[in-house]
């Protein structure tokens, strides 16, 4: 389901007491009690339950998805956690569940809407942050896909996903990009360089061949004041 929760960096905890209660929080959560979760967040400070700790930047919701504990995940959103809270990184639980490839965490999480423009402080929103060589990471893109993410989303800085796919080799990523309507012929920005030549400098080849059987891939296409292409790579 898609939403569109206000992103916002968590209260950072500043007297001790705020400070002893979220770490309190935080390893209830690790240990997965959630008798005292409930607790803790009805009882302590008010809005603790989207505090995070000043020395390690940890939330609730945000350690729950890092260890993909469906239960607690929900328990903690029923309590009021939000989605839209952003660690030091300006990362979501959305980006942190793709960074971990964490599919479960991250279904959970979409049931309450998530929101796909939503940037951390680097500029990527979350398709970036399944960039990772493993099954489950490409999982949780094609779920993102599935939940209408864009396929041709680009970071703050106008780098297309496709682009970023193809010059990391991860065809799996990749297929399922192109699959949903990505632009075989996204360019980056800095260069010009197409996805193919970007795939092809890296050595790439099924990233390459994917995106030579594309119907709509342009095989020629050059950047550069030379006119260089994939064929010069």
């Amino acid at each position: 389901m898609l939403g569109n929760p206000t992103a916002a960096a968590m209260p950072l905890a500043h007297d001790r007491l705020e400070v002893l209660q979220v770490r309190k929080l935080v390893q209830c959560v690790r240990t997965g009690d959630k008798a005292q979760i409930t607790k803790l967040v009805q009882h302590g400070i008010s809005g603790l339950i989207n505090y995070q700790d000043p020395a390690t930047g940890e939330g609730a919701l945000h350690v729950a998805v890092t260890r993909n504990d469906e239960a607690v995940v929900t328990q903690l959103l029923d309590l009021g956690a939000s989605l839209g809270t952003q660690d030091l990184e300006g990362k979501t639980p959305l980006m942190t569940a793709c960074q971990y490839g964490h599919l479960q965490a991250l279904e959970t999480l979409a049931t309450r809407g998530v929101n796909m423009a939503v940037t951390d402080n680097s500029g990527k929103p979350a398709l970036f942050h399944c960039f990772h060589p493993t099954n489950r990471h490409a999982k949780c893109l094609g779920f993102l896909l599935e939940c209408g993410a864009d396929p041709n989303t680009r970071d703050e800085h106008g780098f297309p996903v496709v682009c970023g796919a193809s010059s990391e080799g991860l065809e799996r990523h990749l297929e399922r990009l192109l699959e949903k309507g990505a632009d075989p012929n996204a360019r980056e920005p800095r260069e010009g360089k197409p996805a193919l030549v970007l795939a092809s400098e890296g050595g790439h080849v099924e990233c390459v061949r994917l995106l030579m059987s594309h119907p709509s891939i342009d095989k020629n296409g050059t950047y550069g004041e030379e006119g260089l292409c994939a064929l010069h790579r």
